[in-house]
């Protein structure tokens, strides 16, 4: 049954809370007495007739009636009560009708602002950041939702960013939880997600993570309802509260273990991004851009495709491919703007770091990395005792890798001085401009020993010449390992689940990128040390627990 009068009184009252009762003055009609608001009464025969009221008494009376509590909410007169009716509290209703017992209520965010303005010229990046107002009020519901949603404002958003500052995360997710009520209801069950995991590892014996997970099970079933109210109570539902809204069901599916249920919200997610592009063909191409979105369907919809690119590298996933049943294929065609990226002198924040550092290396152009992930991926299931087939290296032309192995280099130039301020000041950022510095190195590392990729025969008529890294294999390896170990003694490293990828998969790398039986040793102790960690689909504990199998092979591990 629609509820309808649930939706209509909930609208009037939120009219009534900014709206305060004014009382308009009719005009007097003609013979009417200006002192009066009672018309002239004409004298009956033999009847007495009683005396108009004074001027004085007249004006006490209006004074009187215009104080008086008038319910907008459910339109009915109350008692002259102040500063609360008898009426009121007999009814068990809230006097409405004062201006000083008025109560804010919640925003409604009318506009729908951009993240960040448009620029006149696609080559003119800015990064400041986006100038979007979160509501210091908190969400109207129980103490208890309260307490969860800022447990979710504070704790759960920082671990969905990995520290990084994320507009998505940071920002426009808790103006949503402002504005859908069954947004809210899901981020809140996130929260409680995240509490019980938390205080199960730190009393495994006590029940209070049972609790926690009651309460989210029941948040995450009660936001259909919520769904079904935002759809029939407004007029103009927002699209965009749905994207945010699969978003976060896909991270609560995945953290209950349901990665089938998981990847078909991400499809409904990208099919509903399509639908409101008009978007007819079965195939969405996602063109890669350096700077950040400028529209928050944008910057959602970077996030679905980011995480597709992860989802595909799971060994699970590739193990699920091989059989036919593909159940990560969102069908996204990834495309590049390969104009050349022009860095900086130095980087202005970990906020522009990251976004150079992705663009150059993970987001839809071929890339190394990728080489190495799929190779070593090979490699790693024949160490573990698997049947697999090598996948042939790709063959890079002189250009691409002249092209490549330039970039890396810039993005140091432009990273190291950040990366040495950062750390002076012992800022809360360091841990993830740590992340991102081991990142750059183990991908260095992969086009410097040339893993899952050939470079193509050198055209004699040409004039390219084939550069030289300035580091050596080692000395990448080595200084990988000691920021994977100052990272894990940073007080601001997250041990918990973040949304992308970082420091477990490409540390694991290093593992097939050196014979140093040492260096091996040390970055399985790192991985072990970053338990419970989960970065995307990686688990530092399945991950250490691989690299502690492919130790004990020894030296009779085969490297690519």
């Amino acid at each position: 049954m629609r509820q309808g009068g649930t939706v209509s009184a909930a609208f009037h009252q939120a009219k009534g809370a900014y709206c305060s009762p004014s009382y308009t003055k009719p005009p007097i009609p003609k013979g009417w007495d200006n002192y009066s608001r009672t018309p002239p009464t004409p004298k009956a025969k033999g009847k007495d007739v009683p005396e108009r009221p004074t001027k004085v008494e007249n004006w006490l009376q209006n004074m009187q009636s215009s104080s008086r509590c008038l319910s907008r909410t459910r339109r009915v007169k109350c008692d002259e009560g102040v500063p609360v009716c008898q009426r009121c509290l007999k009814s068990g209703y809230e006097c409405d009708g004062y201006e000083l017992n008025q109560r804010p209520g919640v925003v409604q965010i009318a506009t729908r602002p951009k993240l960040l303005p448009k620029t006149p010229a696609r080559s003119i990046i800015s990064w400041a950041r986006p100038e979007i107002a979160v509501p210091a009020v908190h969400p109207p519901g129980q103490p208890q939702d309260l307490e969860y949603f800022r447990y979710f404002q504070e704790q759960t958003v920082l671990e969905l960013c990995g520290g990084f500052d994320e507009p998505l995360w940071n920002r426009f997710v808790l103006q949503a939880c402002q504005e859908a009520p069954f947004v809210r209801h899901i981020a809140l069950s996130l929260a409680a997600k995240g509490r019980a995991e938390r205080a199960r590892l730190a009393l495994p014996q006590d029940n209070r993570s049972e609790i926690h997970e009651t309460y989210a099970l029941r948040k995450y079933l009660s936001s259909l309802p919520q769904i079904r109210q935002y759809l029939a109570g407004t007029s103009n539902p927002d699209p965009r509260m749905f994207l945010i809204a699969g978003l976060l069901i896909f991270l609560f599916e995945f953290h209950q273990g349901n990665r089938t249920m998981a990847t078909k919200q991400l499809k409904t997610t990208l099919a509903l991004f399509k639908n409101m592009r008009s978007i007819k063909s079965e195939e969405y191409t996602h063109m890669h851009l350096l700077p950040f979105p400028d529209t928050l369907e944008g910057a959602i919809i970077e996030m679905v495709v980011r995480l597709e690119s992860h989802i595909a590298m799971d060994p699970v996933g590739q193990t699920e491919k091989a059989k036919g049943k593909d159940p990560d294929g969102l069908g996204i065609i990834h495309v590049y703007d390969d104009s050349r990226v022009v860095f900086p002198v130095e980087f202005s924040s970990v906020f522009e770091a990251q976004r150079f550092h992705n663009h150059i290396q993970h987001w839809g152009r071929p890339n190394f990395p990728g080489d190495a992930s799929k190779y070593i991926i090979a490699y790693l299931k024949r160490g573990m005792g698997a049947p697999c087939d090598i996948p042939p290296p790709r063959i890079v032309s002189v250009e691409e890798y002249s092209n490549g192995l330039w970039e890396m280099k810039s993005w140091g130039r432009s990273f190291r001085p950040l990366l040495a301020k950062l750390k002076a000041a012992k800022s809360s950022q360091y841990a993830c401009a740590l992340v991102l510095y081991i990142q750059w190195l183990v991908f260095l590392l992969v086009i410097t020993r040339r893993t899952g990729w050939v470079l193509g025969s050198l055209d004699p008529r040409s004039d390219n010449s084939i550069e030289e890294p300035e580091e050596s294999d080692e000395e990448l390896c080595r200084e990988a390992v000691e920021s994977g170990k100052e990272l894990c003694s940073n007080e601001h490293f997250l041990r918990c689940f973040t949304f992308d990828p970082g420091a477990i998969p490409t540390l694991f790398m290093v593992i097939f990128c050196t014979e140093d039986m040492e260096i091996r040793s040390q970055v399985a102790g790192i991985l072990r040390d970053m338990i419970p960690r989960r970065e995307s689909v990686w688990d530092s504990v399945v991950v250490s627990n691989m690299a502690d199998i492919l130790l004990s092979r020894g030296a009779s591990l085969q490297i690519p």
